[in-house]
């Protein structure tokens, strides 16, 4: 998988569900222990999370840019966070009581960080895919 679909699938993901975070920080949060609760589906999006990770990965790298290196750094990540929820399986639980324990303005804050990063994550996606293509001699117009 290419970085620029990687950064795609994140950003979108996050573009999508963050700002239900910020507008009701209540609900989200009790969504969020509705989907902790359901170990086969978090061990599905562990899977899915993993197979995301090692597709960007097995890529060979297409040149030296920095944005292509921060989504392999992010693909590590990712693959780290995806193996700790499987190896690890009180995580999700644990994280979901830490979460409980923050004020509304504190989820929110997060909530807007991670649409900011969505957001960052889809421009990095845009810049990607016109370095493929002016590498590969196309119009990006």
């Amino acid at each position: 998988m290419k970085a620029s679909a990687f950064a795609t699938v994140i950003g979108g993901a996050l573009v999508v569900l963050a700002p239900v975070g910020i507008v009701a920080p209540a609900a989200y949060l009790r969504g969020l222990q509705a989907v902790a609760t359901q170990m086969p589906l978090v061990y599905t999006l562990a899977v899915a999370g993993a197979v995301l990770s090692l597709l960007v990965l097995v890529q060979p790298k297409r040149g030296r840019s920095r944005l292509e290196l921060m989504m392999r750094v992010l693909a590590w990540l990712g693959l780290i966070k995806s193996v700790a929820l499987l190896w690890l399986p009180g995580f999700p639980g644990m994280a979901m009581e830490w979460a409980t324990t923050l004020p509304g303005w504190a989820m929110r804050l997060g909530n807007m960080c991670d649409l900011a990063f969505g957001l960052f994550m889809l421009w990095t996606a845009r810049r990607l895919i016109a370095i493929d293509s002016s590498s590969t001699g196309e119009s990006t117009e």
